[in-house]
């Protein structure tokens, strides 16, 4: 019922934001009144959008819909990885150290997209839970059978009675000085289907008031 729902929410949703484009046109460009409304109604409508297309990926993740056949390279993907992400690292005043050079001769059979979009995920959510001026780490492992690839913050952390809870669907911690922040709760369930599906897990350590380390393990290619 709720990928239905959400597949007929999608369309309507998408011609609302078209035509906000061609509403825009329209409108006198000294009427700055009009204009903030505008950028509000565009801000709440791609809010729901990102949700609505988060579901539908969800869905689609979990049912394993596509065979993997891409050699991924693990460091071009956490480079472009941290480059998509430092603009938002430095509004909010968040430090990204990287130590990933290891993985220069590290390959992945999988999906590069998909893996980009998990790793942008985590240290998006680190740098939303970490106070200004803190630090988000990303540096990586590797063993004779295994990659691991870490992202780890010193931020505010998860109560140990609810990392058992954070992959769930719509699941959102209660921490009462970050409910402002926005999310929808499917960020780190996607990223878990996403990492499964390529065979590998995730890792959670955490400490609150000391920060989170979330840990990617893939098998090597032989």
């Amino acid at each position: 019922m709720v990928r239905m729902t959400s597949h007929d929410l999608k369309n309507p949703l998408q011609a609302a934001l078209a035509n906000l484009d061609l509403l825009r046109e329209d409108i006198d460009v000294n009427n700055q009144e009009a204009i903030i409304s505008l950028d509000l109604i565009e801000k709440q409508l791609s809010k729901m959008s990102r949700i609505i297309s988060g579901i539908l990926d969800l869905e689609r993740i979990k049912h394993g819909y596509r065979i993997y056949n891409e050699s991924v390279d693990l460091y071009n993907l956490l480079i472009q990885v941290v480059e998509e992400i430092e603009d938002y690292a430095k509004d909010n005043k968040i430090n990204i150290i990287e130590n990933f050079d290891i993985l220069k001769q590290e390959t992945l059979v999988g999906d590069f997209q998909q893996l980009k979009r998990v790793f942008v995920n985590l240290i998006e959510n680190a740098i939303k839970f970490t106070p200004e001026q803190g630090q988000v780490w990303v540096f990586a492992e590797v063993e004779k059978s295994q990659v691991c690839i870490n992202v780890k913050d010193n931020g505010i952390g998860i109560p140990s009675e609810l990392t058992e809870r954070i992959f769930e669907r719509f699941f959102r911690g209660q921490q009462d000085e970050y409910q402002h922040v926005s999310g929808s709760g499917l960020g780190l369930s996607f990223v878990k289907s996403i990492v499964e599906n390529h065979q590998g897990k995730i890792i959670v350590e955490s400490e609150v008031n000391k920060g989170s380390c979330f840990k990617v393990i893939f098998d090597r290619v032989e």
